[in-house]
């Protein structure tokens, strides 16, 4: 197989790629050559067929970052997402916001965009709540990834950093129905349990929604 596989041009960092269908797709952050900080470009989201993994292709800007409420003088950039297919057959895309060089970053709101399709326009749709309604804040809000395991939609985030504290938070179900709806985006019942982190070679923290 060629390299790169994308344009010579194209720079896509922190990438995940997701199998949707007949295709392989790469979410990730969009740098631009020369630029003075991280992720200055709106996300596009290239894909290739499985069987032909040389052939990538890009349907052009899938979601913008003026589109988050949250965009201003600071807040600028959209960092490394990920994409999940709910169990409505509709793909989430899960991103933070953050300014020059990650500053204003690291405890911002998971924010949320939908479509009907992986590579197609995403609408914002909200970001992750607490089961009270607030904004999910808890440790180093950043870089969330997303699996649909089985029908149980889970979410990891964290980024490696020098932080004293080094937990991961684990909320495990009792009595939950994760839906994906027009009227709220998590509706939850849960008990907490904390535990410390052995190693952060992965990550200082780390959510996870479990069945």
């Amino acid at each position: 197989m060629a390299n790169p596989f994308l344009d010579i041009n194209t720079y896509i960092a922190d990438g995940e790629p997701h199998v949707f269908g007949d295709r392989v797709y790469l979410f990730g952050s969009h740098d631009i050559a020369g630029g003075n900080t991280y992720c200055m470009l709106d996300y596009t989201f290239p894909s290739a067929p499985l069987d032909d993994l040389e052939n990538w292709t890009s349907r052009g800007i899938s979601y913008r970052a003026e589109q988050d409420p949250q965009y201003g003088d600071i807040l600028k950039y959209m960092y490394a997402p990920d994409v999940v297919q709910g169990n409505d057959g509709r793909f989430y895309l899960y991103y933070c916001m953050s300014g020059e060089k990650g500053v204003g970053g690291y405890g911002q709101k998971i924010s949320v965009a939908v479509c009907d399709t992986p590579d197609g326009r995403y609408e914002y749709y909200g970001f992750v709540r607490n089961p009270d309604k607030t904004p999910m804040l808890k440790y180093v809000t950043f870089d969330p990834a997303v699996i649909n395991d089985e029908g149980t939609i889970r979410l990891y985030y964290g980024a490696w950093y020098p932080f004293d504290e080094s937990k991961a938070i684990c909320l495990v179900r009792t009595s939950m129905q994760l839906k994906h709806t027009k009227m709220a985006l998590w509706e939850l019942t849960m008990s907490y349990l904390e535990m410390t982190c052995l190693q952060l070679s992965l990550s200082p923290a780390i959510l996870c929604l479990i069945k």
